[in-house]
């Protein structure tokens, strides 16, 4: 008989706690995120936020590349108290969503720190419901031009020092070199700094690799943005004339009306003019007849040209596909035989 049936219901121990740690290192941790890393037996992190504790006999671990080797030590030891130190707000790009991913919430204590965006909204006076937020820590940084639009105001999460000059020159490339950008160091610690400039003429180089970016976009010139809406204009897409109608394909997608996470199978592909919606459902491209792996790889050019992070699955087959196959490619979650480099 299983306990659910005995009305008993067994309360899981939080063996595994995540503090919000900022610049100001432990002075600005609440009571609560202090008792538990006081209390930890293990305690992990970056090697910034370790320093900051005070030297003593206790395990600590480093985070490893792929992170998940990591993740894995931590799992391996359930049962003991384990502190995870995080950056500012463990949910908000933070290491809290890849280990919720694993960890049932049951068995954790999340202690948040004002998160980067949060912090800035309080340097700029800016109302953080109405800012674009985006991170672009091992992402692509023309994931931007999905948010681009004149008057919007974003906060980015940098990825290194390199990442202000990468956007000030994606900015300028879209006819948005007027942009004001301000970059925002080490908030809330004794170094705390802002750089501010013009994307058009951004040349700052002494930046400290833990930054955010600011940015108020102006156009030079009158421009019609992107949509996000179905209906891309044909520019937006390589193909070689077999296209389908931007009228077409507006309607169809229309009537689609995918929602986050379902599936759309584009039968045919051509050039990706149904995988337009962004991020939101995960789309499988499905080709009847083997064709130029280039065209693919154009494709998916195209969506992070666009500012997408869509998962596009392409599997090349030369045959009409049965109930197995395609249940086979509902799972997929990554190019398979393709020769593309």
């Amino acid at each position: 008989m299983e306990n659910g049936e005995l009305g008993i219901e067994i309360k899981m121990r939080k063996w595994l706690s995540i503090v919000g740690i900022g610049e100001d290192g432990l002075l600005g941790v609440n009571p609560v995120g202090r008792s538990l890393i006081d209390q930890a037996e293990v305690l992990v992190g970056g090697e910034r936020h370790l320093a900051m504790l005070p030297e003593d006999s206790r395990e600590k671990l480093f985070w490893t590349s792929p992170i998940a080797n990591s993740v894995q030590e931590i799992i391996r030891r359930r049962g003991q108290a384990v502190c995870v130190l995080a950056s500012g707000d463990p949910m908000c790009y933070g290491i809290g969503v890849t280990l919720t991913r694993r960890i049932a919430i049951a068995e954790i204590t999340i202690v948040p720190s004002p998160s980067t965006f949060s912090l800035a909204c309080s340097r700029l006076g800016w109302s953080l419901t109405d800012v674009e937020t985006l991170s672009l820590c091992g992402r692509d940084p023309a994931l931007l031009n999905g948010v681009l639009y004149p008057g919007a105001r974003l906060l980015l999460l940098s990825a290194d020092v390199r990442t202000p000059a990468t956007v000030a020159k994606l900015l300028t490339s879209k006819g948005f070199g007027d942009s004001k950008m301000v970059v925002l160091e080490r908030m809330g610690g004794p170094k705390e700094r802002s750089i501010s400039g013009i994307a058009s003429s951004w040349n700052a180089t002494d930046i400290a690799d833990l930054n955010a970016i600011a940015l108020t976009c102006i156009p030079c010139n009158p421009l019609i943005p992107a949509s996000r809406v179905p209906g891309l204009p044909d520019t937006a897409y390589h193909h070689d004339g077999q296209l389908t109608k931007r009228e077409v394909r507006a309607m169809t997608l229309s009537a689609l009306a995918p929602s986050p996470g379902q599936l759309l199978w584009d039968v045919g592909a051509g050039c990706g003019g149904a995988s337009q919606f962004g991020n939101e459902p995960k789309y499988f491209i499905v080709k009847l007849s083997l064709i130029d792996p280039w065209s693919v790889k154009e494709m998916m050019t195209d969506k992070r040209r666009e500012g997408s992070e869509a998962v596009i699955s392409v599997k090349f087959v030369n045959f009409i596909l049965t109930d197995h196959e395609m249940m086979r490619m509902s799972r997929l979650t990554h190019l398979e035989n393709t020769p593309l480099r």
